[in-house]
C-alpha cells in the first residue's frame, strides 16, 4: 500500500535556521512547521536566509524514487517516530525558555487603580490642580526601657601597709622599688633637711610658664652630659664636646 500526497507532504523535512526558536542553528522541521516558522520571522533578510537554508537543505533530503522499497531500515532512518515527532511538534509549538534566551523577560509595571493615592482612607481627596501633600514619617520609635537596673559595687580604697610589704620583698628589684616609693612617701617640700630655699619652694608651687634661662656654665655642661650618658651615641658625645667648648673656652 503506497502512502498518499499528505503523507508524503508530511515526511519532507526542511532545514530551518529561524532566530525565534532555535538562535540560526540549522535544524530539521516538517513542512508545516517551516511555513509557519517562515510567517513568525521578523525581518525580511530573516526569510530569505530561512528560504536559502532551505532550500541548499532540500538537495539532501532523500527523494522516494531512489529509496528501495520495502526497506524499514531506509524507512526508519527517514521518518522519525511518533513519539519523536510529538516531541518535536510540541517543542516547536512551545516558545524557549527565558534562561536559554540570554535575555530575562521583561516585567511590565501592575497598574494602580484611579482609586489609589498617598492620602489615607480617612481623609478626603483634595480637588484636582492643588499639590499633592507629602506624608509625614513617622516618629522614631523610642528606645526599650531595661526591666533591671544596674548596681555598681562602690568599695573603699583598701589600706595597704607600705612598710611590711617592702619587707617583704625579697628580689633586689623589688627591693629597690619598694624603697624608691618609701622615699617618696616620706618626702617633704618643708623637709629642713632638704634645705630648700623659699625661691626654690616658691619655683616647685608656682613653676614659669616661659623657658627657663640657664645662666651657669656648670649647670649646663651637667645637663649635656647627663644627656650623653643617658643615650650614648656617637651624636651624644659629639653633643658633649660641643657643650664643654662652649661652656669651658679655652
Amino acid at each position: 500500500m503506497e502512502a498518499g500526497p499528505s503523507s508524503q507532504q508530511d515526511s519532507t523535512r526542511y532545514n530551518c535556521v529561524c532566530l525565534k526558536y532555535n538562535f540560526g542553528i540549522p535544524h530539521a522541521v516538517s513542512s508545516a512547521t517551516w511555513y509557519r516558522y517562515l510567517e513568525e520571522a521578523s525581518s525580511p533578510e530573516e526569510r530569505e536566509h530561512m528560504c536559502a537554508a532551505k532550500a541548499d537543505g532540500s538537495n539532501n533530503n532523500p527523494s522516494k524514487q531512489t529509496r528501495p522499497q520495502g526497506s524499514a531500515a531506509c524507512r526508519c532512518n527517514n521518518v522519525p517516530p511518533p513519539c519523536k515527532r510529538d516531541r518535536e511538534m510540541d517543542r516547536a509549538q512551545s516558545p524557549p525558555e527565558p534562561h536559554k534566551r540570554g535575555l530575562l523577560l521583561p516585567v511590565s509595571p501592575i497598574p494602580l487603580p484611579p482609586d489609589l493615592s498617598v492620602f489615607p482612607p480617612d481623609l478626603p481627596v483634595p480637588p484636582p490642580g492643588l499639590p499633592v501633600p507629602v506624608p509625614l514619617a513617622q516618629p522614631p520609635v523610642p528606645p526599650q526601657q531595661h526591666p533591671f537596673s544596674i548596681n555598681y559595687q562602690c568599695q573603699a580604697r583598701p589600706n595597704i601597709d607600705i612598710g611590711a610589704l617592702s619587707g617583704s620583698a625579697t628580689f633586689q628589684p623589688m627591693r629597690d622599688t619598694m624603697d624608691f616609693v618609701l622615699a617618696l612617701r616620706d618626702a617633704s617640700t618643708l623637709d629642713p633637711v632638704a634645705k630648700l630655699s623659699e625661691d626654690a619652694l616658691d619655683r616647685l608651687w608656682n613653676p614659669p610658664n616661659i623657658p627657663l634661662i640657664i645662666d651657669s656654665p656648670r649647670i649646663r655642661h651637667s645637663i649635656s652630659t647627663y644627656l650623653a650618658l643617658e643615650h650614648s651615641s656617637q651624636d651624644a658625645y659629639e653633643r658633649l664636646c660641643r657643650s664643654t667648648t662652649q661652656n669651658f673656652p679655652g
